[in-house]
Formats: C-alpha cells, sequence, structure tokens
C-alpha cells in the first residue's frame, strides 16, 4: 500500500532491518546520532519514524537503556556484596569505590542527579569501557564478597 501524496509507507521488515542495524551501536552506549553514523542509516529517516511510530521509538529507547540497566543489575550487585562486606568488618577496595565514583560524574543519566560532568573527556570508547566493566564484574563474581 503507498501513500499518493509522498513516500511510500516503510514496512515493518524494513523498519525490523533498520533497527538491527542500529541496535549494536545503541547497546553498545552510543547516541542515537553516532549509531546512525557508524550504521549508515539516514539519520533524519530514523527521527521520522521515532516520531511516527511508537513501537520503533520504543525499541530505540529500550536499546539505549540496555547498557544502563545492566550496569544497574551490576551495581545491586556489588552494593550487596559491599553491605555483606561491611557487616563483616571489611574494607571497600579503592578501586571500586572510584569506579563508582567515576560513573557517577561522568554518565549522561547521572548528571541530573550528581552533579554536571567535570573535564568530559572527548573521545570516550565505548568498546574500552565496557571492556573495564566486564572486567571489574568478573573480578566481583571471582571474589564475591
Amino acid at each position: 500500500m503507498s501513500n499518493p501524496m509522498g513516500r511510500p509507507q516503510i514496512s515493518i521488515s524494513a523498519k525490523d532491518l533498520l533497527f538491527r542495524k542500529l541496535e549494536p551501536y545503541l547497546n553498545a552506549g552510543f547516541s542515537l546520532r553516532k549509531a546512525c553514523r557508524e550504521a549508515k542509516a539516514n539519520r533524519a529517516w530514523v527521527y521520522t519514524l521515532i516520531q511516527r511510530d511508537d513501537t520503533f521509538a520504543d525499541q530505540i529507547t529500550r536499546a539505549k537503556q540496555y547498557l544502563e540497566v545492566y550496569f544497574i543489575t551490576f551495581i545491586a550487585h556489588l552494593v550487596s556484596g559491599y553491605s555483606f562486606r561491611i557487616l563483616r568488618g571489611e574494607q571497600i577496595k579503592t578501586e571500586e569505590l572510584d569506579f563508582l565514583k567515576w560513573y557517577a560524574v561522568h554518565a549522561n543519566h547521572m548528571s541530573e542527579e550528581f552533579g554536571r560532568r567535570i573535564n568530559p573527556v572527548p573521545a570516550i570508547d565505548p568498546e574500552m569501557e565496557i571492556r573495564k566493566f566486564k572486567r571489574i564484574m568478573a573480578e566481583c563474581k571471582e571474589n564475591p564478597n
């Protein structure tokens, strides 16, 4: 079915393909603009689809929040472990506390709660940050308490 007044409507499969191109970049923490550039997707068309199609907009929002939800789950496990360590009289490692402070200051969605960015790093590599995150998570799994 086509629109007689302009561009034909986009099919569900075409939207799905577009989303699958953007998803890995959004999951890695890229902004929508950077994800469009990396996936070689037309940014204006993506924003138009977001405005027109609530389902597509929800998919994009979920993909953008993936890393945050994963991190919050990780933090919940850390805090749980920290509480047991504190109850036993043990101290939290300096690196773990420094990481939590760094995230609170630098994360986009945390800046309203904990303050504006201080000395923003212009070229943060999401892949490098994910590797750091996985390394810390692996260390915590090895030594949960």
